[in-house]
């Protein structure tokens, strides 16, 4: 047990400097939206927003961002859980470390699919088939990258061995999703805080266990490093 606890302080030592690294001040943060990997519930499909939404699974800690009455006025319907008629789509977006404080501060934009690569490129000229959609049918055109599926998004996720994803609302009648072999993990938006926002932080903590173990790093070291 004592192993175990050691190991937990450790998973909460490294997190946080995950954190630092990107930048994000406390001030951007809001633990109400903290989820621990119990939280989770794995395997359940859900809606959001009158889209499917699968939960991450019992891999992920996510650290809430603040966005609590940041919004419309003060009206938080976007991020409910209640099927309202106002509640937004969940998304995921996979990034690198040096991104995230720039997108998640406010009025800041998220990368397009011109710098997503062939896959974001490719989506882009396919029909847009959300039926929620207000350009249904028309051409995809160029946006910004989400996925409904956390692990396609963690392919582009680029911190080095451990992927920072951000958790996404995203308004139901602005998504374009992409007609053909990408239209379950691809939608596109124009990147805009009236059609994305932002607003929990995902760290895989399976892949903290493994870098750790990579480094030959032993739990009193770490423990006394940071007395």
């Amino acid at each position: 047990m004592e192993n175990f606890s050691k190991l937990n302080e450790i998973k909460n030592i490294y997190e946080k400097n995950i954190l630092e690294a990107c930048k994000l001040t406390p001030d951007m943060l809001d633990e109400r939206g903290n989820k621990d990997p119990s939280d989770w519930k794995e395997d359940t499909q859900q809606m959001r927003g009158g889209l499917t939404y699968n939960p991450p699974t019992h891999n992920w800690v996510g650290y809430g961002l603040k966005v609590l009455d940041e919004y419309d006025n003060g009206n938080n319907d976007w991020i409910a859980t209640n099927n309202n008629p106002n509640e937004w789509a969940v998304a995921f977006h996979g990034t690198s470390k040096s991104a995230v404080k720039p997108i998640c501060e406010e009025g800041g934009k998220f990368f397009s699919t011109s710098k997503e690569g062939a896959k974001g490129q490719k989506c882009k000229n396919c029909i847009n088939i959300n039926p929620k959609s207000q350009n249904l049918y028309k051409i995809c055109e160029e946006g910004t990258y989400v996925s409904p599926e956390i692990n396609y998004a963690n392919y582009y996720a680029n911190f080095f061995e451990c992927p920072v994803i951000i958790m996404c609302r995203v308004n139901p009648n602005k998504i374009r999703i992409p007609q053909g072999e990408y239209e379950k993990k691809e939608w596109i938006t124009d990147g805009t805080r009236n059609t994305i926002r932002p607003y929990r932080i995902l760290i895989n903590i399976n892949k903290t266990k493994k870098i750790f173990i990579n480094l030959n790093i032993t739990i009193n070291n770490q423990l006394d490093n940071n007395k």
